[in-house]
C-alpha cells in the first residue's frame, strides 16, 4: 500500500523487500550499510531503534548515526488477547490466573526487543 502511493507521488517505481528477523535488527543492519544515496529506505520501530541499544551490548548498526528520520508512516499500540476459553475477562482476572497457576500460562510476541516483549517481560506484577 505504501509503496504504491510512494511510486505515484515519487514518479519512480518503490520496490518493497521484506526482511524479518531479529526483531527488525537484521534489516536495519543491512540498511545501514547501504550506499547512502537516498534509494535504501527501512521502516522500522522502537525495538530497533530505541531498545535494541539497551538490550544488545553490540549491534552493527548505530541507530543514532547510521539513520536520519524523514516521515512518520504509522502508530501502534500494544493489545492484550486472550483465547476466549480462558477464564479471564479483564487484566485482573488474568493476573490473578497467572499467579495462581505458575508456569501455565505462555504468550507470543513479535520479538526479541519488542515492545510487546518488554511489556510482558518487564511488568513484576507477573511473577508477584
Amino acid at each position: 500500500m505504501i509503496a504504491d502511493k510512494m511510486t505515484v507521488s515519487l514518479g519512480k517505481p518503490v520496490v518493497v523487500e521484506n526482511i524479518s528477523g531479529a526483531n527488525g535488527n537484521i534489516a536495519c543492519d543491512r540498511v545501514a550499510k547501504a550506499t547512502p544515496d537516498g534509494y535504501t529506505l527501512v521502516m522500522c520501530g522502537n525495538g530497533s531503534l530505541v531498545f535494541a541499544p539497551s538490550l544488545y551490548e553490540k549491534l552493527p548498526y548505530d541507530p543514532a548515526k547510521d539513520f536520519a528520520p524523514i516521515a512518520r508512516s504509522s502508530s501502534a499500540r500494544n493489545l492484550l488477547v486472550v483465547h476466549p476459553d480462558v477464564p479471564a475477562k479483564s487484566l485482573a482476572e488474568l493476573i490473578a490466573l497467572a499467579r495462581a497457576k505458575p508456569g501455565e500460562l505462555t504468550y507470543a510476541h513479535t520479538g526479541v526487543g519488542s515492545s510487546q516483549h518488554l511489556a510482558a517481560n518487564c511488568s513484576s506484577r507477573w511473577r508477584r
